[in-house]
């Protein structure tokens, strides 16, 4: 955060101290700019998100080392890619960057050895025959990629997506 961030954190703390029924009074803006002077080395966005985890899951108002915990279990469960998302083509339009060109991220190469990005809308390998059965075309066949352990694009997905069926099982029971 910057100084320039500072009246959106004020309502943030105030928002705050109102979900814990905490009473706004003349030194609230002093213990706001304490908190915010402890907090400024994270994103705006990952200090909405800490607070709203917060509001969650605390039973009582937050200290500040309680919000920096929050905080940096936002920063975590995001994922960290080495390189860029997305560069730049020489004809002006972007094209998507992975950690690995076998499985694009996904876990998952064909297994006759191909990458996955050779394989057509329909899941079809071009550079190798098509499993026909009575006219019925069959998806080609797909192996666990080699980069699962170590592609950092993959680790966060998969986080992502056991967190999210963790949360689907609590709401279900």
């Amino acid at each position: 955060m910057t100084e320039t961030d500072w009246d959106h954190f004020a309502e943030l703390f105030v928002a705050l101290c109102r979900s814990f029924h905490k009473a706004v009074t003349a030194t609230t803006p002093q213990q706001a700019r304490d908190y915010f002077d402890h907090l400024q080395d994270y994103p705006v966005r990952v200090i909405e998100s800490a607070k709203a985890d917060i509001i969650r899951g605390a039973k009582f108002f937050p200290k500040v080392v309680d919000w920096r915990r929050a905080c940096d279990s936002i920063q975590s469960s995001r994922p960290t890619p080495r390189v860029p998302l997305t560069q730049q083509l020489e004809d002006g339009t972007t094209a998507p960057v992975y950690c690995c060109a076998n499985c694009q991220d996904s876990g998952w190469r064909p297994a006759c050895g191909c990458r996955y990005g050779d394989m057509d809308a329909h899941g079809m390998c071009a550079q190798h025959p098509r499993v026909d059965n009575g006219g019925v075309e069959y998806r080609q066949a797909m192996m666990a990629c080699a980069c699962r352990e170590s592609n950092p694009a993959y680790q966060a997905n998969r986080s992502r997506v056991s967190g999210a069926a963790r949360e689907a099982g609590r709401d279900a029971a």
